[in-house]
């Protein structure tokens, strides 16, 4: 072989190594950061997907277990009950993201509460055999414990859809909470995003051999016509390549000649700044998606903290102050207001603000009229959202001059079902500020403020008819008292000879309103006096007395006599209504029996004859008179008329 043809072959080779490994680097490093964009997106998605649903199966869980203790009158064990009641039921069956939904099952696996009615009381056990994993999450589940997993949901086109699903117990109750909902769905933006990436790493890579395969025909060229004349530069090129592989993008340099080994220079210069460039742009273009996905699960964590604060926060002030001042911080704007349509749904009156000229607004009661000026307003009353990316051009943004520098605005409604509550009004300083992206987040934001607002108003009004009803309690409870003691209270007295009860005369005393100790000046004895009150209405005392020469009544005492009197009270009251009871079983059977002595009889004169026999009888009447159609002349000879049955 010649000196000229090896030195071709190593001017071919040297140039086109280096060249080929900085692009397989390059590739490789492409890829590898693709794919590590595509995990942590899937990754970070998926756990805020699952957290979202977690917690949407113990907020419903709570939300049941703080229902049932509002209304005593259901019986947790009463599935029948617990269906019919209308405010379980909302509350039971809830949204999850766009698709899923919350459900309710006992502890036998038995459906009590579902988005479709039809499924309402279907023995889950049935889908062993077609639906394992779905079944096995439940059936872990009905000793009453937590539990979560995946399971592949057949639809009713055939297609095979993963989901997710916790299992949350009420506590204490036989019920537990299921959330479902389609991972596919929630993991919906990594996907796309993954696809993006992968789409300019194959147009990268796509370039990046084109130019390489370009190079390897120019470099073979150049390598011929000048092998024997350009050695020594050759190998500075060779060395130079070799370093930006190494990652020293400034080591190649144009050589000055107008030559073939100066063109050859300015093309491996050229390439390597178009390999330089696409890194760049490569790595410019991860680092904005990576910043974009961080913005974006900021926000889904703020939809998540608003959903907790819902659960847990029942002050409607104290709510939604904290919410506005959440997603002002978490979509980095300037002000957002919440409003809430009035009762007489004219107007949509501003209840929370997070900038200063929010609550100047405030202070005024800023409000719109639905369907008047403003974005406000036509949202309230169309239940749409709206984005303004540039307010000047909006026809239906109003400025207001407390907010003088807003550029760009997102409006959306607050909905319950189809009725439109309020709105949740955003505004930026920035113009275009607003993505498709954020107006869905803000959506799930509004969708939980909703959700919380009217939770605070059924707790509101649970909270006044519960005091109602103790109000109506408490009034017919001491009517009871007041009837059965009369003027005559019951008294005991206990001495060391044993227990007696006393007279009218002795029990008459000044009842104490509250816990006192105290000495008798005319004995000198310390007594201990705690008043007996049932729903704030004082019934009677419990008075305890010791010598004078004995140490006196102290405040560990009074703690015991107290606890023991709490406990009285309800024992009283028990007693009372049984009494009442027994009284009106004995009512309803002195009414039988007599009905039915009554009904034995086959002719008018013998059921009129056994009806005033029996009610003399029973209620000690000396004499008992019925008359049916009596006419003049009988009432003048009978002037008492009708039957009598005298005793």
């Amino acid at each position: 072989m010649s000196i000229r043809t090896r030195l071709v072959l190593t001017l071919v080779l040297v140039g086109l190594i280096p060249l080929l490994i900085t692009i397989v680097y390059a590739s490789q490093s492409m890829n590898e950061m693709v794919s590590q964009a595509e995990v942590t997106t899937r990754e970070a998605l998926e756990l805020a997907a699952r957290q979202s649903v977690r917690q949407s199966a113990y907020s419903v869980a709570r939300q049941i277990r703080l229902y049932l203790d509002l209304h005593p009158e259901l019986d947790a064990n009463d599935p029948e009950a617990l269906q019919a009641d209308p405010g379980l039921t909302q509350i039971a069956v809830q949204a999850v993201g766009n698709s899923g939904y919350s459900a309710v099952f006992d502890e036998n696996g038995v459906t009590r509460f579902h988005t479709n009615a039809a499924l309402v009381g279907q023995d889950l056990s049935s889908l062993a055999e077609t639906l394992p994993d779905f079944w096995a999450i439940y059936e872990s589940a009905l000793d009453g414990s937590p539990a979560e997993g995946n399971y592949d949901w057949l639809e009713a086109d055939g297609t095979i859809r993963p989901k997710y699903m916790v299992v949350a117990p009420v506590q204490g109750t036989a019920l537990r909470v299921a959330a479902t909902a389609y991972l596919d769905e929630l993991s919906a933006p990594a996907l796309t995003v993954a696809d993006k990436l992968s789409l300019l790493s194959g147009d990268s890579n796509l370039r990046l051999w084109s130019i390489g395969l370009v190079s390897t025909v120019v470099a073979a060229g150049l390598a011929v016509y000048i092998g024997t004349r350009l050695a020594q530069p050759l190998a500075k090129m060779a060395a130079a390549a070799e370093r930006v592989a190494e990652g020293d993008w400034e080591s190649i340099r144009p050589l000055p000649e107008r030559t073939e080994l100066g063109a050859l220079s300015r093309s491996l210069y050229t390439m390597t700044n178009q390999l330089r460039s696409t890194q760049e742009n490569l790595e410019k273009q991860v680092s904005t998606r990576t910043k974009e996905l961080t913005r974006r699960t900021s926000q889904l964590e703020a939809a998540a903290e608003v959903a907790r604060e819902a659960s847990a926060i029942r002050d409607m002030s104290r709510l939604l102050n904290q919410v506005v001042n959440l997603v002002a911080e978490r979509f980095d704007v300037y002000h957002v207001g919440i409003f809430l349509v009035d009762e007489a749904r004219e107007f949509v009156v501003l209840n929370a603000a997070n900038s200063e000229g929010g609550r100047k607004m405030l202070e005024r009661e800023y409000k719109l009229r639905l369907g008047g000026e403003g974005m406000v307003g036509w949202v309230a009353k169309a239940g749409q959202p709206r984005i303004a990316f540039d307010v000047g051009a909006d026809q239906h943004f109003v400025r207001d001059p407390e907010l003088p520098q807003t550029r760009s605005e997102a409006t959306l409604a607050l909905r319950i079902r189809e009725r439109v509550i309020g709105v949740l009004d955003v505004q930026s300083l920035q113009a275009s500020a607003f993505t498709p992206d954020d107006l869905g987040v803000l959506q799930i934001v509004a969708d939980q403020i909703a959700l919380a607002v009217e939770n605070a108003r059924l707790f509101e009004s649970s909270q006044q008819a519960l005091q109602a009803m103790n109000r109506l309690y408490s009034r017919e409870s001491q009517d009871a008292w007041q009837k059965r003691l009369g003027d005559r209270p019951v008294a005991f007295r206990y001495t060391r000879m044993g227990t007696q009860m006393m007279t009218p005369q002795d029990s008459r005393q000044e009842l104490a309103e509250t816990s006192q100790v105290r000495t008798d000046p005319a004995s000198g004895m310390h007594e201990l006096l705690v008043p007996v009150a049932f729903r704030g209405q004082v019934m009677g005392q419990l008075k305890l007395r010791r010598d004078a020469d004995q140490m006196a009544w102290t405040a560990a005492d009074m703690d015991i006599v107290e606890q023991a009197v709490a406990q009285i009270v309800p024992a009283l009251e028990n007693a009372r209504l049984l009494e009442e009871v027994q009284s009106r079983a004995a009512r309803e059977q002195m009414v039988n029996v007599i009905t039915g002595r009554v009904r034995s009889s086959i002719t008018m004169e013998t059921i009129l004859q056994n009806a005033v026999r029996e009610l003399g009888m029973a209620l000690g009447a000396s004499r008992t008179f019925v008359q049916i159609g009596l006419d003049q002349e009988l009432a003048d000879q009978n002037p008492e008329g009708g039957l009598d049955e005298s005793k």
